[in-house]
This record gives structure tokens, sequence and C-alpha cells, in this order.
């Protein structure tokens, strides 16, 4: 049985993306008989590096990307270029993974792109998940339609708890979430204290 390669392409390299990469490098050097971890691209908002063929190594993606003229191919053109790699690669058996680290609102615009062309979308940027109906639909009927890719998103409350995740696992298991309360944080939530207090 051949190897499945998983291509990676990461966008945004800040704290996330810095921590994604490092836990990235620690599971690729675990060997395994059955999949390879490759990272195709990664990207700052001036920079970026692609090696689909040989891949980026995993230990030095930070310099490769610090000597990089430009940002070349560009957020907007990697849907269509990962697909056509991907589609003229020798291997049989490969998957190409977008992750997206930003909190941008024209990253968060592609995912549509990525899904039709069967590239899986994994973020922890809620724009997507929080602006426009629209997008959101289009986000939805990409994923859903005849090879299209599979998204994962994952946003957090309090102290880091998981809250996406948590309520699918709860639907999926046949409870019937009736009802999710928050309170705010900070400034915000002393200012609501006080507006409670004054109205009691």
């Amino acid at each position: 049985m051949s190897k499945t390669i998983e291509n990676i392409a990461v966008i945004g390299v800040g704290l996330v993306g810095k921590e994604f990469l490092s836990q990235l490098a620690a599971l690729a050097s675990r060997s395994s008989s059955t999949k390879s971890l490759r990272l195709v691209y990664v990207s700052n908002s001036s920079k970026s590096v692609y090696d689909h063929e040989n891949g980026i190594h995993l230990d030095a993606w930070a310099s490769s990307l610090s000597q990089s003229p430009a940002i070349s191919p560009s957020p907007t053109d990697l849907p269509a270029r990962l697909k056509r790699d991907s589609s003229t690669s020798s291997s049989p058996r490969e998957i190409t993974v977008v992750v997206d680290n930003t909190s941008s609102d024209q990253i968060a615009s592609l995912y549509p792109a990525f899904l039709q062309n069967g590239i899986d979308v994994i973020t922890p940027n809620k724009k997507a998940y929080s602006s426009s109906l629209t997008l959101y639909d289009q986000i939805l009927a990409a994923s859903n339609s005849p090879g299209g890719g599979r998204f994962l998103n994952e946003s957090t409350v309090g102290a880091g708890l998981p809250i996406i995740s948590t309520l699918k696992d709860l639907v999926a298991t046949g409870d019937e979430v009736s009802m999710t309360a928050s309170s705010m944080r900070g400034f915000a939530g002393y200012i609501e204290t006080e507006a409670l207090d004054v109205c009691t």
C-alpha cells in the first residue's frame, strides 16, 4: 500500500501559526508507514514560499520565508495552484489541506475556492463563520459539492475551552441543545454587571 501524502499549506505565521508549525514538525518527525506530511506553502502578509514537489523543510520554514522576495503565489492564486500541482502529482494518494491561522476577511473569502478545488480547510479564523450568511452558504455549498473539500473550524471561550466541536459532538450524539449562555469578560463584563445592578 502506498503512503498518503498530506500537503499542508499554512497561511499566517504569527503566534498561532508558529505554534501550529512547531506541532506539525513534531508530528512529522514520528515515522509512519501510511502517511507523509509535507509543508508545501507558508506565508505571512508580505512573503510566501511554495514548493509542492519537494516540500519546505519544517525546521527551516522561517529562514525560507525570510529569504523569499515576495508573496508568490498569492493566497488568491493558491486554490488553483494547489489543485493543478496535486492533479499532476505522481502520487496516487494525495490530500491537500490549507490551515488559515489569520483573522483575515480576505483569506476567509477564499474558502469556497479552496473547497471547490477539493482542498480541505482548517482554521481558527472566525470571519468566515460570523460575517455574511452568503459567505457561509458558499462554504457549505462548496464543501458539499462533488469532490469538495472539508472544512474544520474551532472557536474558544473562557479559558480556551473549545465550543464549536463540543456543540457538534453533543448534537451528533443525539443531545438537543436548547440554549447557550455566556458572559462577557474584562471591562465589558464589568459594564454589564454595573448596568444590571442599576436596573435591579
